[in-house]
């Protein structure tokens, strides 16, 4: 069951860093991909192409993410209790979901101030499961 539970949980990683790759990839994209020469046309469509599947795809990696931590919470919690740093990053996931639904679904303007305080949230989250990894704090 403890397998179980450490594989939960590297789903949630992976779904957390797919989401914030939107940003980096974007970044990446204005920095670098569009200063390359056209020589590089090959590399610079099949980036634009992986780029356009993340993007399309964030929301659904959010998704997919909170499902798979309730089921890796819910686990840990029956088998081995309540994790603080586990707790805090259950609630900055859910709350960073829930910013994104409303601003995506509800809001509809990404100039905003939901996308900063959403992205925000991403950063804060990041930062929490890089501590809950090596230091899951069980009360």
């Amino acid at each position: 069951m403890y397998l179980m539970i450490k594989l939960l949980g590297v789903c949630v990683a992976v779904c957390v860093i797919s989401c914030l790759m939107n940003l980096l990839l974007k970044q990446i994209s204005r920095e670098y991909i569009r200063k390359l020469s056209p020589e590089n046309a090959n590399f610079i469509a099949m980036y634009r192409k992986y780029m356009r599947f993340m993007i399309r795809h964030h929301r659904f990696f959010g998704f997919a993410g909170i499902c798979i931590l309730t089921a890796h919470g819910l686990l840990a919690y029956m088998q081995i209790g309540l994790s603080l740093t586990g707790l805090i990053a259950a609630f900055l996931m859910t709350t960073t979901v829930c910013s994104g639904s409303y601003g995506y679904y509800l809001k509809k303007n990404y100039r905003s101030a939901w996308l900063d305080f959403h992205r925000m949230l991403a950063f804060l989250l990041l930062v929490v499961v890089i501590i809950h990894i090596p230091i899951p704090f069980f009360i």
